[in-house]
């Protein structure tokens, strides 16, 4: 029986998102085994099933942004579903959000999965009604790092990695997960290059902190989260074409 994307609603660890796009993988390394004295190959399962979740997704609830950041310093396992197909240990790997002009804008997740797939039954059609945020409603402070509060591209990223210890009797999934770091970044775009990446201190000096922060709404003004950082600032450059400006991108990164 075939299913249509219709029957294929996304939760994340039990909050529904309004996923754009989806995907579940799963892969499983082996092994070949020659005996002396045998013709024949034995193939076995050199280490556990893994595989990877992601989805893009529009910011259609105040709390998803929350929600999705909220995963930053967690080792905890959690369950990602994509209509009947669901990975109960998930373990978060990053989240990021992206705005151009007059456009809605699109967040994505991903997650590594371990262990298998389960394969249920497809839910039901729902005839539920969903705004996203905007980015024409949408409110910033790009100021200490150079630019005005209107900017012409923003994006922000979480990416974080673990340290996995496998025992002997645990099976598919690792006995300890801890996180081992990670960073969290935004970036803007605006008119003409953005704040120096070093101060008075010296040319190698980190003494340049920048402090963005952005708040979201949808199109008819509905709030849908916010986001802040603080940070060092990484990167600047410019670009020059004809018959246009000189644009150029800033970002700052927090490591954690």
């Amino acid at each position: 029986m075939l299913t249509y994307f219709e029957n294929c609603p996304v939760t994340i660890d039990g909050t529904g998102i309004y996923a754009t796009s989806a995907s579940l993988s799963q892969s499983i390394a082996t092994e070949n085994i020659k005996a002396l004295g045998l013709s024949n190959i034995t193939v076995v399962g050199s280490e556990p099933p893994k595989g990877s979740f992601s989805a893009d997704f529009v910011i259609h609830d105040n709390d998803i942004i929350a929600k999705m950041t909220g995963f930053r310093d967690s080792s905890s396992f959690f369950t990602c579903v994509a209509g009947p197909y669901t990975a109960n240990d998930c373990l978060f790997t990053s989240f990021g959000i992206s705005a151009d002009p007059n456009s809605i804008i699109t967040a994505s997740f991903e997650a590594e999965v371990f262990g298998e797939i389960v394969t249920g039954t497809a839910p039901a059609q729902s005839g539920a009604a969903v705004t996203g945020a905007h980015s024409a409603t949408m409110s910033a402070d790009f100021s200490t790092v150079g630019y005005s509060n209107e900017a012409f591209s923003f994006s922000y990223d979480l990416n974080q990695t673990y340290i996995l210890i496998y025992s002997l009797t645990g099976g598919f999934v690792p006995m300890i997960k801890e996180v081992e770091g990670g960073d969290e970044s935004m970036s803007v775009g605006g008119a003409g290059i953005g704040k120096a990446l070093t101060g008075v201190n010296g040319v190698v000096c980190l003494d340049q902190v920048g402090d963005m922060s952005v708040s979201f709404d949808d199109g008819c003004g509905a709030p849908r989260g916010s986001l802040s950082i603080s940070g060092y600032l990484t990167s600047r450059d410019i670009s020059i074409s004809e018959n246009d400006i000189v644009q150029g991108t800033v970002s700052v990164t927090q490591p954690f």
